[in-house]
């Protein structure tokens, strides 16, 4: 069966982006693993953004990146869970075809 856990940004921002019952916010390794059922019947607990989320427990061996990006003119912000920065780049430019990346934040220290 599929599990999930409960990732926010802005909590990664301080080297803990994912919640545990147990511990509140927390690495991965200590992420709470949820079933699609119990999943319907929790509320996504606060976080510092407000961004909390659900996503799949099946992380092994990806990095949570922010790139910052130029799209016509326009800066983003692109996050996404990638083997490495190239993965990135390229659902980044999947995502924004023809943007340019100007920089980039892997703000999960270590690869999970």
């Amino acid at each position: 069966m599929n599990k999930l856990v409960i990732f926010a940004a802005s909590e990664a921002r301080n080297g803990a982006g994912f919640w545990s019952n147990e511990s509140g916010w927390t690495t991965i390794d200590g992420a709470t693993r949820f079933t699609l059922k119990e999943r319907e019947s929790l509320s996504l607990p606060m976080s510092a953004g407000g961004d909390a989320r659900w996503i799949s427990a099946d992380l092994d061996g990806l990095t949570f990146f922010v790139l910052d990006l130029s799209d016509d003119g326009v800066k983003l912000q692109f996050e996404c869970f990638a083997e490495d920065f190239e993965h990135a780049s390229e659902q980044a430019q999947d995502a924004y075809p023809g943007c340019q990346i100007l920089s980039t934040h892997n703000l999960i220290a270590e690869d999970i």
